[in-house]
């Protein structure tokens, strides 16, 4: 019972965990999609502000933003990419105590008994 009682708290705790991570992961995304809307509506006002700039100033201040731009998209991949190597690393402890808690439920086990003869607990059997 107790064991079961660990493994369902453990199964909970990475589901919350991982429901934690997906939100996180699709607030960066909305958050860079913003930003690169931002980024466009930036340069195309750049762009009709200034009709007779020379079309080399205008590609310098696009290839400026798209710079920036092409960072923060860097940056939130490296972050999803390090929330995903986190989460299988959870997943891998998880099913890590998940073996060890399935083998003490199925190991032979001992009855151990007090002075009077009466049943005092469980002891598991180690080969």
């Amino acid at each position: 019972m107790q064991a079961e009682a660990q493994l369902e708290s453990q199964k909970q705790q990475f589901e919350m965990a991982l429901a934690n991570q997906e939100l996180q992961v699709k607030e960066r995304q909305e958050r860079y999609k913003s930003e690169l809307d931002a980024a466009t509506k930036i340069t195309i006002a750049l762009l009709s502000a200034n009709p007779d700039s020379s079309v080399e100033e205008a590609n310098a201040q696009a290839t400026q933003l798209t710079n920036q731009i092409s960072q923060n998209i860097n940056a939130a991949m490296a972050q999803m990419a390090a929330s995903s190597d986190n989460m299988a690393a959870m997943h891998g402890q998880t099913l890590a105590q998940l073996g060890s808690a399935v083998k003490s439920l199925v190991a032979p086990k001992k009855v151990i008994r007090g002075s009077d003869g009466r049943v005092v607990g469980v002891e598991v059997i180690s080969d």
